[in-house]
């Protein structure tokens, strides 16, 4: 399914469904939760930058508990966005408009080899391939929209 604008299209609220699998410990786990990508009001003014935040529960051998994460994403006039870390360091650059991406970051010596499919403008999955000296696991995502929030915080 193709994608006009890729920050337009992840712009609001998901629920988010994870399968880890890390070959190099021998274990399996999941993460439940909810994602929100959305303007935050300072940056309004700007209309090109968004928020990603994604908080849940991680099960991961014995361990169970809280995760989260925040990325930055600043929409393109392409129809692209760039990604980036909390700190301001480039991730990885996102081009939806085809229906899907395929990516590789570099993290030390490690390689996410990262893979992004819209399914229909309510869902779309990310595929991570990670390998290198440090790591190796595989992680399969699954985000599917939730409906519109009533306060309007997901306003492109």
């Amino acid at each position: 399914m193709d994608v006009a604008d890729t920050f337009g299209f992840l712009l609001g609220a998901w629920r988010v469904s994870r399968s880890i699998e890390d070959r190099l410990a021998g274990m399996t786990g999941s993460f439940e939760g909810s994602a929100l990508l959305v303007i935050p009001p300072e940056w309004q003014a700007r209309g090109v930058w968004a928020r990603y935040d994604e908080t849940g529960t991680l099960q991961f051998g014995g361990h169970s508990g809280p995760a989260s994460r925040t990325l930055g994403y600043m929409r393109r006039f392409d129809g692209t966005v760039a990604v980036f870390f909390p700190d301001g360091r480039p991730y990885i650059d996102l081009d939806l408009r085809t229906g899907s991406c395929e990516r590789d970051h570099p993290c030390r010596e490690d390689t996410y080899h990262l893979t992004f499919t819209v399914h229909s403008l309510d869902e779309f999955e990310e595929h991570w391939e990670v390998q290198g000296p440090d790591k190796n696991y595989r992680a399969i995502t699954t985000l599917r929209r939730e409906p519109p929030d009533p306060q309007g915080l997901t306003t492109a």
